[in-house]
């Protein structure tokens, strides 16, 4: 039976009882995982503290009785416990590469990047789940999935990657089935994709899970059903009733991708029109995924098309397209569907908070196997990290009591260089933490990295002062 939960559990709560089968291994990952949160950015050799501890860190990961599923059972049920009580859930589902450079071949590794830029690497394939409710916190991860794309399918895109034997297309099917089965009974969960999910077969998967809603960011103009038609989804746009206007902040981008451009922070106005249409199966998805009668010939959605209005010259407008089966009936639906889709922005802070927080594309591990492994352990310290930060933002007020122990509040009082106020808050608990490892407060919000230095400084300050008051020590008179 799973206990509901609020905030954060001690980090050995997140690996406790792991599906390892063997009660050394689970005292191992104990062993690494408290190292590792305690000190997320450093290296192996730095976070142990002789050549046999490392040697036995190395051992761990390399072990074949030990799984990434095994080792995260324990966090899927803690990050369940937190969503307990939540009638929706938004789980965010997108991928990420993640590339080891170096001339030396690791074994089982794929190919990542592209041109030139082509390293060995593997994706990895995430379930974050966030609050609903307008704060987008971050509840924890639901399902993970790591794939390795063969080098000779790099020169492979859109439809054609269908074609890997591996079928790595399926994650999206895979991780829907597995997040909604896990968050039957708890929550309904609102699948949130961004336009790599926009697939003719995931949509019909999507539509068919009853309970389960979804939110996807459509990348194709995809033709519309119906009797001599002919007219594609662009075209009936104008169609669209205008449902309402509305500001939101729009966050700084400051690492452009292919389909995300930099930008800085700034409100935007954005129009908000809907519709209802059905669109028609493509031609594609019977020869090359799916047999002839496996898919509907037409899908029912509900289009949410969003528009900047009046965006900063020389900068491309913000616009979307929604498609959902949530009710559009009124303003406030459809602002809520617009909401859930904005949620899906605290996963790339996940794979910041993995990769910067947490530097885990610096490792030097030599297979795909540890790898996966170390992914799996570093998983619940990033999510750590992202919940700490998201507090910092989105709820100021709650207590500090939210974000760190008793203790821990005692050694933020003592080792501030500044009086910290009688009722403190999370945000100027996460402050002080930041201002542990270095940041200055004008200097803007706490990076990864300060945050992630002064946390690993707050729990060894926490750790001695236990040691003194459990030795009598006038410490803590």
């Amino acid at each position: 039976m799973i206990t509901a939960r609020n905030g954060l559990v001690p980090l050995r709560e997140e690996f406790e009882r792991s599906e390892l089968g063997d009660r050394r291994l689970q005292q191992r990952l104990l062993h690494i995982a408290e190292a590792v949160g305690a000190s997320p950015a450093d290296s192996f050799p730095d976070i142990t503290a002789s050549d046999g501890e490392l040697e036995g860190l190395y051992r761990f990961f390399s072990n074949e009785k030990v799984t990434a599923e095994g080792v995260l059972a324990p966090h899927y049920r803690a990050t369940l416990a937190r969503t307990i009580g939540k009638e929706r859930i938004c789980v965010a589902h997108d991928t990420s590469e993640f590339a080891f450079p170096g001339d030396k071949p690791r074994q089982g590794l794929g190919s990542v990047g592209k041109g030139t830029k082509k390293e060995q690497g593997f994706f990895g394939h995430f379930a974050l789940a966030v609050s609903a409710d307008g704060t987008k916190t971050p509840l924890g991860i639901l399902g993970m999935r790591a794939i390795f794309r063969p080098r000779r399918m790099d020169k492979f895109r859109g439809h054609r990657r269908r074609l890997n034997p591996r079928e790595e297309w399926r994650r999206w099917h895979d991780l829907v089935d597995e997040t909604s089965e896990r968050l039957r009974g708890v929550a309904r969960p609102i699948h949130i994709m961004d336009r790599e999910g926009d697939s003719y077969a995931l949509l019909a998967h999507l539509s068919s899970l009853g309970e389960a809603g979804f939110v996807v960011r459509l990348a194709q103009n995809r033709r519309l059903a119906g009797e001599g038609t002919g007219q594609y989804l662009r075209q009936a746009l104008p169609a669209a009733v205008h449902v309402t206007t509305r500001e939101v902040p729009l966050s700084k981008r400051a690492n452009p991708g292919r389909h995300h451009p930099s930008r800085d922070a700034r409100p935007a106005v954005l129009e908000l029109r809907a519709m209802r249409v059905a669109i028609e199966r493509p031609d594609y998805a019977d020869r090359r995924t799916h047999s002839s009668n496996s898919l509907p010939k037409s899908l029912s959605l509900h289009i949410i098309h969003v528009v900047e209005k009046h965006s900063p010259r020389g900068v491309e407008p913000v616009e979307w397209l929604l498609a959902t089966l949530e009710p559009i009936d009124t303003a406030k639906q459809v602002e809520a569907i617009v909401d859930f889709y904005r949620a899906r922005w605290v996963i790339e802070e996940f794979f910041k908070a993995l990769k910067t927080g947490c530097a885990y594309e610096k490792r030097q591990l030599e297979s795909a196997h540890a790898l996966v492994n170390a992914l799996a352990v570093f998983t619940p310290v990033a999510f750590r990290l992202l919940y700490l930060r998201s507090l910092t933002r989105h709820a100021p007020d709650v207590s500090a009591r939210s974000v760190v122990t008793p203790t821990q509040l005692r050694v933020l009082r003592a080792t501030s260089k500044q009086n910290l106020p009688a009722r403190l808050t999370a945000r100027d608990a996460l402050l002080a933490i930041a201002a542990l490892g270095g940041h200055i407060k004008n200097n803007g919000e706490p990076g990864w990295l300060v945050l992630g230095r002064g946390y690993e400084r707050l729990l060894y300050g926490a750790h001695i002062w236990n040691l003194a008051t459990a030795s009598g020590d006038p410490i803590n008179r």
